[in-house]
C-alpha cells in the first residue's frame, strides 16, 4: 500500500477524490449549521438532480436536464484543459463561448430557405471559427510578444460582452425585448423531437453528441498524434521542446485556437441548444465552471466528462435541496461545496506532499 500510494500516478488519481470529499464535509457542516439533516439534504441533492426515488427513475426530464447542464461544461472542460496541455492558461472561455454563440445565433436567425441539414452543420462550424479566431488575439500576443495570456484573455471576455451588446441591438434585436436576439430558426436548432420526447421535454440537444465526439477527438489527438505530443511536450518544457525542434511559437498559436474553436462549440450548443436566442449583458459562467471541470479531470479526456457530469449533478440538484428541507438553507449552499472543490482542486500538490510525508512517517516508524 505504502509503495501504492508514493507513485506520482496514484497521488495525482487521489487529488480530485480528496477535494470532492473535503466538498461534501464542508456541505454536511454548513446543513449541520442550518438544523437540518445532512443525510435528508444529501437525499434530497440526488433525487433533484437525477430524477430517482426508491431506486426507481420517476422523472425523466431530470436527467435530461442534467446531461444539459453537463454538455457545455464539457465543452468548456476541453477547452481549457487543451491550453492547459500545452501550458497556457485560457482564462477567456467564457467570451470565446460567447461569440461563438453569438455568430451561430447571427447565421441561426437567417437563411430561412436552407434546409436543416445544411443549416445546423453551418451554425456548428461558425461558431467554433468564431471562437477560434476571438483566441487569436491573445495566442498571437502570447507566441510572438510573449504576452501574459491571463490578462489578455480575460480582457477579450469583455470585449466580447461590449462586441454581443452592439450586434444584437442593432442587427438581430428581438421584436419584443430589447435585451435579447431574435429567436433562431427551427432549421439551425440543435434539439431534437426525439431526445426531447425520451426525456420527457428537457432541452438536452445534439450538444451531448458534440461534446462526446470532442472529447474522443481531444484524447486521439493528445495521446495519439505527433501534433499532441509535440503540445504536451511545449507544456512541459518549452526550452527543451524549442531545442529538440519543435515550433513552441506555433505550438502555443494552435493550442490556443484549438481551445478557443472548442470553446466556440460549447456557445453553439448552449446558444441554440439550451435556449434559442441570446442575452446581452451576459457572461456566461461556464468558462470559468470549465477551469474546474479540467482540474478534477486531470485534463483527461474521460476525466473531464466525467467531473462535468458531477457539476451539473450540484448544480440541477441545489434547488431540490433548498425547497424540500424543514428549514432553508442559503442559496450559496452548493456554489459554496464547489467553491472547496476547486480550492482543494488547485492545491492538490499540499495533498501529494501531505500524503508522501504521511507514508513515509509510517514507514520510519514501524522501523523503529
Amino acid at each position: 500500500m505504502r509503495e501504492w500510494l508514493k507513485k506520482e500516478k496514484t497521488l495525482e488519481r487521489i487529488a480530485p477524490f480528496a477535494a470532492i470529499l473535503f466538498g461534501l464535509i464542508v456541505g454536511v457542516l454548513l446543513i449541520l449549521f442550518t438544523k437540518n439533516s445532512p443525510a435528508e439534504g444529501f437525499k434530497y441533492l440526488f433525487q433533484g438532480a437525477t430524477g430517482i426515488k426508491n431506486w426507481e427513475i420517476t422523472n425523466w426530464k431530470k436527467i435530461g436536464n442534467l446531461l444539459l447542464v453537463a454538455t457545455p461544461l464539457m465543452l468548456a472542460g476541453l477547452a481549457v484543459a487543451f491550453s492547459f496541455r500545452t501550458g497556457i492558461f485560457n482564462i477567456g472561455v467564457s467570451g470565446q463561448m460567447l461569440v461563438g454563440g453569438l455568430a451561430a445565433t447571427v447565421v441561426g436567425t437567417q437563411f430561412e430557405s436552407i434546409p436543416r441539414l445544411i443549416h445546423v452543420p453551418m451554425v456548428i462550424v461558425v461558431a467554433a471559427i468564431a471562437g477560434a479566431l476571438w483566441a487569436f488575439v491573445p495566442a498571437i500576443l502570447k507566441a510572438k510578444y510573449k504576452v501574459n495570456e491571463v490578462v489578455t484573455t480575460i480582457m477579450m471576455n469583455y470585449i466580447a460582452l461590449e462586441t454581443v451588446s452592439y450586434v444584437v441591438r442593432n442587427f438581430i434585436q428581438s421584436d419584443h425585448f430589447d435585451t435579447e436576439s431574435m429567436k433562431v430558426l427551427p432549421t439551425a436548432t440543435l434539439r431534437m423531437d426525439w431526445l426531447t420526447a425520451l426525456f420527457d421535454r428537457s432541452n438536452v440537444n445534439m450538444g451531448l453528441f458534440i461534446a462526446l465526439i470532442v472529447a474522443v477527438i481531444y484524447a486521439f489527438i493528445l495521446n495519439r498524434t505527433t501534433f499532441g505530443y509535440e503540445l504536451k511536450a511545449v507544456g512541459y518544457n518549452k526550452d527543451a521542446s524549442e531545442y529538440a525542434g519543435i515550433k513552441v511559437n506555433t505550438r502555443i498559436l494552435h493550442a490556443l485556437m484549438i481551445s478557443g474553436g472548442i470553446a466556440g462549440l460549447a456557445g453553439v450548443t448552449f446558444y441554440l441548444g439550451n435556449t434559442d436566442h441570446i442575452a446581452i449583458g451576459k457572461l456566461p459562467t461556464y468558462g470559468f465552471d470549465g477551469i474546474v471541470v479540467a482540474l478534477l479531470g486531470l485534463n483527461s479526456a474521460i476525466g473531464i466528462v466525467l467531473s462535468s457530469l458531477l457539476l451539473a449533478f450540484f448544480k440541477v440538484g441545489a434547488g431540490s435541496v433548498k425547497a424540500n428541507l424543514v428549514n432553508n438553507v442559503p442559496n450559496q449552499l452548493v456554489p459554496m461545496i464547489i467553491s472547496v472543490i476547486i480550492y482543494f482542486s488547485a492545491t492538490s500538490e499540499m495533498f501529494k506532499k501531505m500524503i508522501k510525508k504521511l507514508v513515509s512517517s509510517k514507514k520510519k516508524g514501524g522501523a523503529k
